[in-house]
């Protein structure tokens, strides 16, 4: 490029008020190499900057004076060409080289970080240090999962301290938190609030949010590096958002392709389009699991295209199929999701119904087991796989297995199988309510009529076995302790003998109940 430079030289042409350009500088323009040089840039050293700031301010001159020239009006090719080389060198010096209130911070053999000079210290080296952390944990994953190498070379980042700012310089939206451009310069604001507290002073976050936006830049950094210049916008849209999302987890902003025709915002913010991009990363992470995504995106990013990588890796045949086989996964996944939720509703509903007297004390265990199976079932369903949902039920799994071992192990007080049935007669408030007496073989006017000629103001019967149970659990069960039969009122309660025991054994003593 030292050669370009010094070989790109305006010569007059006899005859003529025009300015003609050589031939050198028109070779330069028409070289792919050169776009792709300046905006792939593999530069290792501080000189190695130093000397390519000098090199592209002398090329920008002369680029800048043939665009002045006549010439370029009848030669729209040359014309458009000289704006691209323009535009790039100029992106090249915004970003590389000192500027007033503006430093450079040579953060490691990768980062070179342009900082406002007003930033105080403390968040300034808070800044570089999370933007230091969020190149390394991607380029870690990146090798991990990814396995492409990437070009060497320093990645520039341009440090703003307002997202006002940042907006007016790249024409952005005032939302926009940061901006990526082919193939190594990143923008990206601080996170800030006014106080009026002490003055007009102003307040960085500098956390996880701006250390997440970071990251999902150097993502889009990675794969412009990777595609290079001249392919850098052959991916579609969906796959470089969607991948940067899903890689970086990070909720993004915005992106930039710069191309012949100038800078491209692609804004997805809160849109529709936005969220199904989102959706389709998600959807081959849910359906073929991370290796298969890996792979497809491996390959997508070797080929720089979509339209082998689905049919290779995901067995799709174009991007159509990709979108309605999301579609309809989707809606069969949320069938399958209500299918289970209402399924182990009801079965617990049936067991709190069910689960009675003596089987009371299992409800909650079997409550929890249905539970437990539903999700143990839903992990290990195609629609999750390939999550982490199986978490769920493997946490849940000691305490299942604590319940179940308590309910055995948990010793039960003994039905009882004698009772004293108490009848009494008396007539219920008008706020009590009444009901009828079932069981006409329990006869309640022979119970009281018996005490009454013992000279009692009740009547009591001892009743044993399995209807001494049945009248307990009817008692129990009901909300009042007075009943209507034969045409009078009668209050019935229960008193608890304990349980008829055989053999060597002695009976339980009699236990108050009801």
């Amino acid at each position: 490029l030292g050669s370009w430079v010094l070989m790109a030289q305006f010569v007059p042409v006899q005859g003529s008020q025009s300015t003609a350009v050589s031939p050198p500088l028109v070779e330069i323009l028409s070289d792919p190499q050169f776009y792709e040089e300046v905006a792939n840039p593999r530069l290792t050293s501080r000189n190695e900057v130093e000397e390519r700031v000098t090199e592209y301010e002398e090329l920008l001159e002369e680029i800048n004076a043939l665009k002045a020239s006549p010439r370029l009006e009848r030669d729209g090719e040359l014309k458009a060409k000289a704006e691209q080389a323009a535009r790039l060198l100029a992106r090249f010096l915004d970003f590389a080289r000192d500027t007033p209130g503006r430093n450079l911070v040579y953060a490691g053999d990768e980062l070179v970080i342009q900082v406002p000079l007003d930033l105080d210290q403390n968040s300034r080296q808070q800044a570089v240090e999370r933007i230091q952390v969020a190149h390394a944990r991607m380029l870690k994953k990146w090798r991990a999962h990814i396995k492409l190498g990437l070009p060497p070379g320093f990645i520039f980042v341009k440090l703003y301290e307002s997202r006002e700012r940042m907006a007016g310089d790249y024409k952005l939206g005032p939302e926009t938190a940061g901006v990526a451009f082919p193939c190594r310069y990143i923008a990206v604001a601080l996170p800030s609030q006014e106080s009026a507290f002490w003055g007009r002073m102003k307040q960085y976050f500098i956390g996880e949010e701006f250390q997440q936006t970071v990251a999902h830049e150097f993502v889009h950094s990675s794969c412009f590096m990777t595609l290079g210049y001249q392919r850098a916008g052959e991916l579609p849209r969906w796959f470089m958002e969607g991948f940067a999302l899903h890689f970086s987890g990070e909720r993004h902003v915005r992106t930039a392709i710069e191309g012949p025709g100038g800078l491209t915002i692609r804004d997805f913010d809160s849109t529709e389009e936005y969220r199904d991009f989102k959706r389709l990363f998600q959807f081959v992470l849910e359906k073929y699991g991370p290796d298969r995504l890996y792979d497809f995106a491996r390959r997508s990013l070797e080929q720089g295209s979509v339209h082998q990588s689905l049919p290779q890796v995901l067995n799709l045949a174009n991007e159509p199929a990709l979108i309605g086989t999301s579609v309809s996964w989707r809606r069969d996944k949320e069938r399958f999701q209500w299918r289970w939720i209402l399924m182990a509703a009801c079965l617990v509903t049936v067991v709190f119904v069910v689960f009675r007297g003596r089987w009371a004390g299992l409800r909650w265990v079997t409550a929890f087991f249905i539970i437990w199976a539903a999700m143990a079932r839903a992990a290990l369903s195609p629609y999750y796989i390939h999550t982490l949902l199986w978490w769920v039920p493997a946490m849940f799994s000691l305490p299942l297995v604590y319940l179940i071992l308590r309910a055995v192990r948990q010793p039960r007080a003994p039905e009882p199988t004698r009772i004293r049935l108490v009848v009494a007669s008396d007539w219920p408030r008008l706020d009590e309510v009444m009901d009828p007496w079932p069981y006409e073989q329990v006869n309640l006017a022979e119970i009281i009529q018996a005490g009454l000629e013992e000279g009692w103001g009740w009547g009591e019967r001892e009743i044993i076995g399995s209807e001494a149970q049945r009248l307990k659990a009817f008692l129990d069960s009901q909300s009042t302790d007075f009943f209507y039969f034969q045409g009078h009122a009668y209050r019935v309660w229960y008193e608890g003998l304990g349980t008829i025991t055989t053999g060597n054994k002695s009976e339980a003593a009699a236990q108050p109940d009801g």
